[in-house]
């Protein structure tokens, strides 16, 4: 083979190489395809895997069977997940019905804690005894005891069924807590109402109760 067949090789076997290597290089660096150009530019939140926090609501505690609940307005009817929202964790524990919540009502411009006691035909029951529990009340008598409490304030009822419980300054809290209150009738089986006294902020709004003695 003359010198110049050989040089004319070398070039071709040269030149194929160089072409080899050119496709391999544009085949690296071209553009992505579409399905891959999506993958790249897919938000991080897209690409790894979401995290959900757990969803906790609260299902409130519906008395059985619940009491009739009044608006400030008197006559609006409300139920117990907007007294909830309204006045925060109030209680309603339930005992044998011997004497039972069976209406709250919302009321303003009023520091006096009224619960109203009647028959099981609606009229007044005067001579019951109330008691309205706070953390540094009096001790009570045993006979007197309920709700496992031991302090409070007894009030007999008036000829109008009414046992009226002035508020302090004491009273006062904010919901989404109860207030410090505790009210019932001091006969056993009573229900116990947890969580009274005032709205902080309001003109002294708080609930009232009507209890059931048969």
């Amino acid at each position: 083979m003359s010198s110049k067949a050989a040089v004319a090789r070398v070039v071709l076997i040269v030149s194929a190489l160089f072409g080899l290597l050119s496709h391999a290089a544009l085949g690296l660096f071209r553009p992505p395809t579409r399905a891959r150009a999506s993958a790249v530019t897919a938000s991080p939140s897209e690409l790894e895997p979401r995290a959900y926090l757990p969803f906790v609501s609260h299902v409130a505690e519906l008395p059985e069977p619940p009491p009739t609940i009044f608006d400030y307005d008197g006559t609006t009817e409300r139920d117990w997940a907007w007294l909830e929202e309204e006045f925060g964790n109030v209680v309603l524990d339930r005992g044998s019905r011997a004497a039972s919540v069976s209406v709250l009502r919302a009321i303003k411009d009023d520091s006096t804690l009224v619960a109203r006691v009647v028959d099981a035909q609606g009229a007044p029951r005067p001579g019951v005894p109330v008691v309205f529990y706070w953390p540094g009340a009096d001790p009570l008598q045993p006979e007197e005891y309920a709700c496992g409490l031991t302090r409070g304030l007894v009030i007999y009822t008036k000829e109008n069924g009414e046992a009226g419980f002035g508020m302090g300054s004491g009273a006062w809290y904010a919901p989404p807590d109860g207030g410090p209150h505790t009210v019932w009738v001091a006969v056993d089986g009573t229900d116990c109402l947890w969580g009274m006294g005032m709205l902080f902020g309001t003109n002294h709004d708080h609930l009232n109760s009507v209890w059931t003695v048969p």
